[in-house]
């Protein structure tokens, strides 16, 4: 969803990965590997994701921090309420 708007780049595939699953949060390792990415990219994306209120850390397991997309943000609810409409009018069309 992301991707379709923003390109396929490391930000937005990271966008895309998290607004497929909206209600989990995952450490740094498992965002790098589900959006394809080196840990190296995530660590220069995040800090800016996080302080535009795009991404947020949600709670810390031993010593992993946990993040989460903010659905809440404008430009995510944008995009998560356009691939929705879309998704419903794919259905529509359907029956």
């Amino acid at each position: 969803m992301f991707t379709d708007y923003f390109g396929d780049t490391p930000r937005a595939r990271l966008l895309d990965f998290l607004g497929d699953h909206p209600t989990s949060d995952y450490n740094k390792t498992e965002l790098a590997a589900k959006a394809a990415m080196t840990r190296q990219t995530l660590y220069t994306l995040l800090p800016d994701l996080e302080r535009t209120g795009m991404v947020r850390r949600t709670r810390t397991i031993g010593q992993s921090t946990m993040y989460a997309l903010v659905p809440e943000h404008p430009v995510v609810a944008g995009v998560l309420g356009a691939d929705m409409a879309a998704a419903e009018d794919a259905l529509a069309l359907m029956h």
